[in-house]
């Protein structure tokens, strides 16, 4: 990875012009690195070819590059609908969110959640949907069971492009109560300052 790829972006600001446009519905988003070819590569090869040194090198390079967390009282990851689940045989936040667990000393020690995001239904796949698109294939997307009352909560995936999953996912956590919802991945899509470099 060359100096002006995957560089760690300690910057909640870091989406596209268009995504800037769009209110979000989250509290923030911690992004350490822009979402460039080189981690979209890694990622790909994580999710789709089940590619465990892919997944272990994204891991551990997450984990090492964030830095200070916001303060939360929940730390979930963000569900795979059970038909994706079961195909891709593993879900990646899951995953993401158990390294950062293991590296987190406060966070392993958060009382279990009691309550539960969950998919409400089987939404198409994000990957080539514009924004537009990608905003009305996740309405209603996500459900909460359970109480989440003046919670604090972070929601784990591996990136963060347009902010559609983000906002349907903060949208359902914050209907069932929640004070804060923030986003936590690994990358994000680079503001337009940023697109020469990728």
């Amino acid at each position: 990875m060359g100096a002006s790829q995957s560089q760690p972006m300690h910057d909640s600001q870091l989406l596209c012009a268009n995504c800037l446009q769009e209110r979000s519905v989250f509290t923030g988003v911690v992004a350490p690195y822009i979402y460039d070819p080189a981690i979209a590569y890694l990622l790909r090869r994580w999710k789709y070819d089940r590619d465990r040194v892919a997944g272990r090198l994204l891991m551990t390079l997450w984990r090492d590059a964030t830095g200070v967390l916001p303060p939360v009282d929940a730390v979930v990851a963000l569900p795979l609908n059970w038909r994706r689940l079961l195909y891709r045989g593993f879900n990646q936040a899951d995953s993401l969110r158990n390294a950062l667990l293991c590296n987190q000393r406060t966070l392993a020690t958060l009382p279990a959640p009691g309550f539960r995001l969950k998919r409400s239904h089987a939404a198409k796949p994000q990957v080539g949907q514009n924004a537009q698109q990608r905003r009305s294939n996740l309405r209603g997307a996500f459900t909460v069971s359970g109480r989440c009352d003046n919670l604090r909560i972070a929601v784990i995936d591996d990136v963060v492009t347009t902010g559609a999953t983000a906002n349907a996912a903060a949208a359902a956590l914050f209907n069932a109560g929640a004070r804060e919802v923030h986003i936590w991945c690994i990358a994000r899509t680079p503001t337009p300052a940023h697109t020469t470099d990728v």
